[in-house]
């Protein structure tokens, strides 16, 4: 079970660690600030937390490593679209702050920070509903 746990954590952590990378990297060729290394440290800070947390879960289940795998990858993609939107949709707040426009759903989508938090949670609903619909061993 320690060794299930470990393997979860790693795969989790490795993913979320490339996705750390990328998103920081992107944020550093795309945006006038150099805001890379704040980036940087927070997806992989959060990311640690979520590693340690999502690979006891994961082996607690008992799900195999491609199923964290799988999840992970999506996690990690979903961040890197958030944060390409993030940083190339153009926002005009001096006319929203004026009241002469109001933000699209796109737009707050990309600019709120639940976008980011609550992604941390789309795994575990994922994991917990591949567990409850895997047909169980019947033993009889």
């Amino acid at each position: 079970m320690k060794q299930n746990f470990v393997w979860h954590f790693l795969i989790s952590f490795a993913v979320i660690l490339i996705t750390a990378m990328l998103c920081s990297i992107l944020q550093y060729h795309s945006a006038y600030d150099y805001f890379w290394f704040i980036i940087f440290s927070i997806v992989s800070v959060s990311g640690l937390v979520f590693a340690m947390v999502f690979g006891i879960f994961q082996s607690k289940l008992q799900q195999s490593l491609l199923n964290t795998t799988i999840l992970l990858v999506l996690l990690s993609l979903y961040f890197i679209v958030l944060f390409y939107g993030f940083i190339h949709i153009k926002i005009d707040w001096q006319a929203i702050s004026e009241g002469k426009a109001q933000l699209t759903l796109l737009q707050k989508f990309f600019k709120s920070d639940l976008s980011f938090w609550l992604a941390f949670l789309a795994p575990f609903i994922l994991s917990f509903l591949t567990y409850t619909l895997k047909p169980k061993p019947n033993f009889s």
